[in-house]
């Protein structure tokens, strides 16, 4: 397989793109990023780029598979039309991309709680996405829905340090909390699943880590 990440810099997919790296059925990782990474490896093959020009970068834009893990928060873009940008124009148009160019296979990172009548903006721009996504042509359409991510991040978030601390009381924290080892480790089993095909989507597949 030949995979493609977008969204390498953040906690999902650097954790994916170093899996990928490692695993003997991917022959090369391919990905866009707005800045240059403090890791690499020979299988990676990035491009640094300016989202604002994604369209022009088309030919880099090769591979059997495309994991979308990009995205932002509210505290980071400021203002809801530039959330909007980045989560919903951004990824939308990479799809378009990517199947115009026939690539067969595209997962998404969504969230758990996206609805159309959510009354936060986050949550309706989530499931705008997954709407529009599902009438792309991909062969393979995995949209995954995990809770909040646990994990080691380069930012602090007080919130999901909380969560992650008290994972395993039995307080209902395991019904919001996804282990980003367990996201990751499905993501990749749905890619290289050699019958998969259509549109699923991924929700519960929670796995406290060991």
């Amino acid at each position: 397989m030949r995979a493609f990440v977008v969204g390498i810099s953040g906690l999902v997919g650097e954790a994916l793109a170093r899996q990928l790296c490692e695993d003997s059925r991917v022959t090369e990782v391919r990905a866009f990023a707005r800045r240059s990474l403090i890791w690499e490896h020979p299988k990676l093959n990035l491009k640094i780029i300016d989202f604002e020009d994604l369209l022009s970068h088309s030919e880099f834009l090769e591979g059997d598979h495309i994991f979308c893990c990009l995205g932002t928060t509210m505290r980071k873009a400021k203002t809801e039309a530039a959330f909007q940008k980045i989560e919903k124009d951004y990824v939308l148009r990479l799809a378009r991309m990517a199947a115009m160019k026939g690539i067969k296979g595209f997962t998404y990172v969504s969230s758990r709680g996206a609805k159309l009548e959510s009354p936060f903006f986050y949550f309706r721009v989530k499931a705008e996405i997954e709407a529009e996504l599902s009438r792309t042509p991909f062969q393979i359409l995995r949209i995954y829905q995990p809770g909040i991510l646990l994990g080691k991040r380069k930012e602090f978030r007080p919130l999901e340090k909380l969560i992650e601390l008290f994972f395993k009381l039995p307080l209902g924290f395991q019904s919001r909390a996804t282990p980003v080892s367990s996201l990751v480790a499905s993501m990749m089993d749905e890619a290289f699943d050699p019958e998969a095909f259509g549109k699923k989507v991924i929700s519960t597949f929670l796995q406290n880590p060991s």
